[in-house]
């Protein structure tokens, strides 16, 4: 008996405590002049303590919508849309009490589409972001099937875009003010045109080689087999050098920054160059932790400026044990991505 009345008290206090972790509250939305906003669609993202989060959609009811806030909720970001839905409002809180009020503030979109050279548009293209963005989940983003996008949530000061489908790439900069509609276009150009030219050349050159060689197998074959025999030196030769300078690279690894680097670099706001950069300086890898205090950067912070470059293929992160390394892609140091088979 004695161990069946334990079982019960303790089952009795496991659901007290669950229930206990869980926040009820009613939040209500102002405003930035303190006026009720009483009706409208709100997008709630409940960020946790472990860097997490998840998010859900709802409609406000009388002015305040009823929210259970489980254990470990950090603060709570809000993005709403009035029936208009010309501009978005935000807000966000951390004060988890039973009713809340919520200032919204009112910030900027942006509204585009995706054209080529030829002005014709481009659908289903994905869309980058180096804004200063209330939500990081408002960026990137992808054109319709008719090549239009819109951005919410976009703060005061530069913001670039960038657009890329497969080997066409553009980007457009805009200086935003606060509650503000900005129309704009991102041109796609062909980005590799110039490794097309150093192809035809040297399918020409070695049409070129073709033709000389034929022309000296008509002649004496003491002499072809005299320049064959210089030829196969002279590229062992080349083949060493060539091995030789691989093996130094190797040791070396040091990463020098071309023009395409540079361009890419452009578009990155000041936290995601910094991480960039880092890893630049230590041959294209580091751990996480090292890269936080290399540039002292919150780990927050951090976490989510390497979300934003893996998503725009710049970095990629591996767990080695209990370690995150971080390392910078083919795609920017190259310029092409890897294939899988």
């Amino acid at each position: 008996m004695n161990l069946k009345y334990f079982l019960f008290i303790l089952s009795i206090l496991l659901l007290v405590s669950s229930v206990a972790a869980d926040t009820n509250s009613t939040i209500y939305f102002k405003d930035k002049y303190q006026n009720p906003i009483f009706e409208g669609s709100v997008f709630i993202v409940l960020n946790f303590n472990d860097d997490t989060y998840s998010s859900f959609e709802t409609l406000i009811s009388d002015g305040y919508v009823d929210l259970s806030l489980g254990e470990g909720v950090d603060y709570v970001e809000f993005t709403l849309l009035t029936k208009n839905e010309s501009v978005a409002l935000y807000g966000l809180t951390s004060n988890f009490e039973s009713e809340i009020s919520v200032l919204m503030y009112e910030f900027s979109t942006i509204k585009g589409v995706v054209l080529d050279e030829k002005q014709n548009l481009i659908p289903n293209v994905e869309i980058q972001c180096s804004c200063n963005l209330f939500l990081d989940s408002h960026c990137p983003t992808n054109a319709d099937e008719f090549g239009s996008f819109e951005i919410y949530a976009v703060k005061e000061g530069n913001c670039k875009l960038f657009g890329k489908k497969f080997d066409q790439i553009g980007f457009v900069s805009l200086n935003i003010q606060e509650g503000e509609v900005y129309d704009t276009e991102i041109i796609l150009n062909e980005s590799n045109s110039f490794n097309y030219w150093i192809i035809f050349l040297i399918v020409i050159i070695l049409a070129v080689l073709v033709f000389i060689v034929y022309l000296l197998l008509k002649t004496s074959k003491k002499d072809l087999t005299l320049k064959v025999s210089q030829n196969e030196s002279k590229y062992k030769s080349e083949e060493v050098v060539e091995v030789l300078n691989k093996e130094i690279v190797k040791k070396d690894e040091t990463i020098s920054l071309d023009s395409r680097m540079n361009d890419l670099l452009a578009l990155l706001d000041d936290n995601e160059e910094s991480v960039v950069k880092f890893l630049i300086e230590n041959k294209g890898k580091s751990s996480q932790s090292k890269i936080r205090y290399g540039i002292s950067i919150p780990k927050t912070t951090l976490f989510r400026v390497l979300k934003r470059l893996e998503l725009k293929n710049l970095v990629r992160t591996e767990t080695v044990g209990k370690m995150k390394k971080v390392f910078l892609t083919d795609f920017f140091l190259f310029g092409k991505e890897k294939i899988s088979k």
